[in-house]
């Protein structure tokens, strides 16, 4: 009897024994599961929403250090464990987010790996120049680089010489916050491209171009040419009708792109009568390049131009212009808007 109480008292112990070791072997990782789970689970420590930027590149520890920092979550080192036990701390996209309140951790984790960053926009405006946008793009802190207009990011025509003058299309440009300059100029420069072609496709037939070009150079000159939309197509009519009788353009715009950064504001009768490759006062037919930005108005009334026999406008001093059709009818409405001997 006493032997099988002995025996009895030995089997307990080892199963005991064994429920420790089944304890030990499985009972702590579930343990832990169940620590990893509460935390995935529990809510950021936002009041507000919060932006977050996360730099490109960044290792994942020090992601988690700068929202401990912002008072995102309170210890760096659980969220690094936790991002590390889901697999998702080498997925992180770089950018900006929106925090807002009752996000938990996992929702935290599931925007950084997915990307669902806060867009930020940069918009070039029709009429600018390439070399002011440039400027713009260099001096945006948003932006990883400074921008550069090489022949890395343009594809230009032969005619165009390598000056690039013209090539990106007016329009506001979505971009992570870190990002690259060269990707809103790509942006930028295929759509002109896009919007070009589409605008020369539905052109009007005997247009005097030779080339998608030469068109580009035209909306460029009526961009300048105008602050009004309604009158594009009649701006557009005026260089249309000077170059089919060989006339001299005679637009004020062009020559202020080639006296350039010395241009002080006031154009003079020296400013007109001193030549360079943009003064369509001395020279015949189109500058060589572009002088602005156009946007797709203006591209539009460059092939679509407007019918009609006017020569000449002048601005009237009311944000619009007169046009005539006679030299004397010009003259008439120089010294009527602006009291001097030339117009646009």
């Amino acid at each position: 009897m006493r032997g099988r109480v002995l025996l009895f008292v030995a089997v307990f112990v080892a199963a005991i024994a064994a429920a420790a070791v089944v304890a030990v072997q499985f009972g702590y990782p579930w343990y832990r599961q169940q620590q990893h789970l509460a935390y995935m689970n529990s809510s950021l420590l936002l009041t507000a929403p919060v932006e977050f930027d996360v730099p490109a590149g960044a290792p994942f520890r020090q992601i988690a250090q700068s929202a401990e920092q912002l008072g995102i979550i309170t210890d760096s080192r659980l969220l690094a464990r936790a991002a590390g036990r889901e697999g998702k701390d080498r997925s992180i996209k770089a950018g900006r987010y929106q925090l807002e309140p009752g996000l938990s951790v996992a929702d935290l984790l599931t925007k950084l790996v997915a990307g669902d960053v806060v867009f930020e926009r940069f918009t070039i405006i029709e009429g600018q120049t390439l070399a002011t946008v440039l400027a713009a793009l260099d001096a945006d802190e948003r932006l990883l680089a400074a921008a550069a207009a090489d022949s890395q990011v343009f594809s230009l025509p032969d005619a165009a010489a390598g000056n690039p003058e013209g090539f990106i299309f007016p329009d506001t440009y979505l971009f992570n916050a870190g990002s690259p300059a060269k990707q809103i100029l790509l942006e930028a420069h295929q759509r002109m491209v896009d919007e070009l072609e589409a605008a020369w496709q539905a052109r009007q037939n005997d247009l005097p171009y030779s080339s998608p070009y030469e068109a580009l150079i035209m909306a460029s000159i009526i961009e300048k040419g105008t602050g009004a939309a309604h009158e594009r197509e009649l701006v557009a009519s005026v260089f249309v009708n000077r170059l089919r009788l060989r006339m001299r353009l005679q637009s004020d715009p062009t020559v202020i792109y080639g006296i350039g950064d010395e241009f002080d504001g006031n154009l003079t009768k020296k400013h007109l009568q001193t030549d360079t490759p943009y003064n369509t006062y001395t020279r015949h037919g189109l500058p060589p390049t572009p002088i602005a930005l156009p946007g797709r108005a203006s591209l539009d009334a460059a092939l679509n131009p407007a019918t009609s026999d006017y020569l000449y406008f002048v601005g009237t001093g009311q944000g619009n212009h007169h046009f005539s059709k006679s030299l004397r009818e010009h003259i008439n409405a120089v010294n009527r808007y602006q009291k001097r001997p030339h117009g646009k």
